[in-house]
Order: structure tokens, then sequence, then C-alpha cells
């Protein structure tokens, strides 16, 4: 059986549904090895790292065109279905909303598509119009033409029934996991790695995640702002870390100096390599997601890993997956409230660490990839 992965998205940054791809195509071969798998990817991506990640698999073949962002779109919506029918490709799925927006020429191809969120529909004011547009125009008529919609939360499972409105018996709910990549050795000097972020161990507060509007960080600034009116807290940091889009992080160091924050308060990393990542968690006190949005929220696994108290915004996927392993909070003094609460108390901060080593138990990749895999076969 030929399988086609359509993941001209992919870029060299190893963040989001990157993520998702690189994990399950790993544990999908490390099952699999009597299919065929085609991966289809921007001939401006750099592939070695992908081939460094498979090079125990044999039955696979990166398969390389010219696709920025314009011509992605219709290549999956238009162009794609021909090399299906010609190629005679079994399944072809998709990892990032995007596909056929027909079958006719491909009704003898499976057609799958993840969903990862809806953000177009749920929350259009923290998006550009544009992209709302191509959003509702190309990837929502791709998800009805699909034969299988698989969704990673059950909060993305109810926001396609509401805004999509496709037949719920096609939807599959497939959780994620955890980055097999944030692995750590305990032996790593953490002073000497957060020293260039002119950080201390367990004296900052830590957020993850792409510089967006919708992610809420202005929120967790005025909140950090009036916790550092405390002065049994003001000697606390907070850290953004995350990719720059569309220069938002101008718009929040203006707001810090707006708020008369102190320099060196506030610090955003901007994209970091996985390893300062890894050490950003160690050392952090609590972890925070403000996101008014989430399709899943994989940074709050990565915190559970390493042992963070987490509190996060009561909205969306987030409070799904956090279960009952972290707080929530409503509004930016609601936010302050919780985390002088759980920066006074070391026993809940243990408690909160113990039920996100638990709650982590319940994401596993070898699952996600066996549940797709049935999918195909």
């Amino acid at each position: 059986m030929k399988i086609l992965y359509d993941c001209t998205y992919l870029r060299n940054q190893y963040t989001g549904v990157d993520i998702y791809f690189f994990n399950l195509i790993k544990c999908i071969l490390s099952i699999d090895q009597t299919n065929h798998y085609f991966i289809l990817v921007d001939s401006r991506f750099e592939t070695k790292f992908l081939i460094n990640e498979l090079k125990s698999y044999s039955n696979y073949q990166i398969i390389k065109i010219y696709s920025p962002l314009p011509l992605q779109i219709l290549y999956s919506s238009f162009f794609i279905p021909i090399f299906l029918k010609i190629k005679k490709i079994n399944i072809y799925h998709n990892p990032y909303f995007f596909g056929p927006i027909s079958k006719l020429l491909c009704n003898k191809t499976k057609i799958i598509i993840t969903v990862h969120d809806v953000y177009h529909w749920a929350i259009p004011e923290f998006r550009n119009r544009l992209f709302n547009i191509i959003w509702r125009v190309f990837s929502d008529r791709a998800v009805k033409a699909a034969d299988s919609v698989i969704v990673i939360s059950n909060q993305t499972k109810l926001d396609v029934l509401k805004y999509i409105k496709i037949d719920e018996r096609k939807i599959h709910l497939i959780y994620q996991a955890l980055n097999s990549d944030l692995e750590f050795d305990e032996s790593f000097k953490i002073e000497g790695r957060i020293k260039k972020f002119e950080l201390t161990e367990n004296n900052y507060i830590l957020a993850v995640g792409t510089l967006l509007p919708s992610k809420g960080y202005s929120d967790l600034i005025k909140s950090f702002d009036l916790l550092l009116k405390n002065p049994l807290l003001d000697n606390y940091k907070l850290v953004l870390v995350g990719n720059d889009s569309n220069s938002y992080a101008s718009v929040l160091k203006n707001l810090v100096k707006s708020l008369g924050i102190k320099d060196g308060s506030v610090i955003i990393t901007g994209y970091i390599q996985n390893d300062d990542l890894i050490e950003l968690y160690k050392s952090a006190s609590l972890f925070v997601c403000p996101s008014y949005y989430e399709g899943f929220g994989l940074p709050l696994l990565e915190a559970m890993k390493f042992g963070k108290p987490i509190i996060a915004r009561d909205v969306s996927s987030i409070a799904e997956i956090l279960d009952n392993s972290g707080l929530l909070f409503s509004d930016f003094n609601d936010l302050h409230d919780k985390i002088k609460l759980v920066l006074g108390d070391p026993n809940l901060s243990n408690i909160m660490k113990t039920n996100g080593y638990k709650r982590l138990k319940d994401f596993s990749w070898h699952q996600t990839a066996i549940k797709t895999l049935k999918l195909y076969l």
C-alpha cells in the first residue's frame, strides 16, 4: 500500500504541527515496515533532521517540490489529486488542515486530514482577515471532502462539528503526546545553561508558545506587573519563549514599557533550540498557559514532564488536557491571584507536580500511531 504525507508546510523551526508529524511518522514506521510512505516537502525545507530521525527505516521516500504558502494551498487543493490518481496512491494524509477540495480526480484514494484547531472560526478576531478567508475557503472544503478527519482533542471535535458541520461518524479523536525529543540529562549544570538569559534557578515564571495575540501574553504581563508590586515576590522574572509571529514581540515590549516594569524583568527569548528549552523548563518556578484558544496545547505536557506546577486559562481544550493537574484562571486578576497562591505554597506545588506526572501517562505517541494506522488499514 502507498501512503502519501503532504508535509509541504514543514519549516526549519521544530514547532507545533512539525512536532506532531515527526513523532507520528517515527512511531508509525517503527510499527509498519510493510507499506511504503512518501513524504512530500517544500524544497526549501532542510531534510537532514528528518532523515536522521528516520535513519532506522527504509520504507519511505522524500519528495521535494517548491511550495511557498500560496502554492502549498493550490497544490494540495487542485494538483495533488492528479498526482494521487497517476501514482495510484492508496492513502493521502495531510497532517495540517489542507487537502483536495474534491475527490473527483482521486476517488480511489482515501483522504485523511488532521485538524488541530479552528482558530479561523473560534477566535477570528485574533487572526488576519485574509488568513480566515483562506482557511474557510480551502481548509474547510478539504475537511468536508475528506474520508476521515483526525482531531487532536474533544474540543476540536466539537468545534469542527459546530463550525464546519461534517458527519460526526468520520471524525476520529486521536490525542497527541509529549515531544519525544524533550529528553534531558540530569547532570547538566542549570546555572551555566540559563545564565545567558540572565536567570537563576526557581526564580522565574515560564510561558511557551508562538508570540501571537491569541496566546494571551498581554494578560500574563499584566498579572506579572501586579505580582511585582508584592515586596515578597518582586524579584521574580517572566520568560516568554516562542517564535515571533508578525513582530508581535514589539507589541509585548511596548506593553512592558507602558506598565513601567523594570528592565530585565520580562525576557522574550524568541525561538530557541531544545537544549535551552529543556533547561528553561527545568529551572522555572511555574508554568503559565494564558492562551485564549488551543487545539491541544503541547507545552502543557512539556511542563508536566519537567514537574512544573501549571496555571492555565479555562478555555477550549486547555482544561480538557490539563484535567486536574493544574489550576485554571479566568482573567488577569484571577491569574495574578493563582500565581501568588502557587508561589507561596510549596505543598500545593508538589501536589500539582504529582498530578501532572499521572496525567502525562494518558498520552502516548505509540497509541497515537496505532490509532492512526487503523484509519489507514
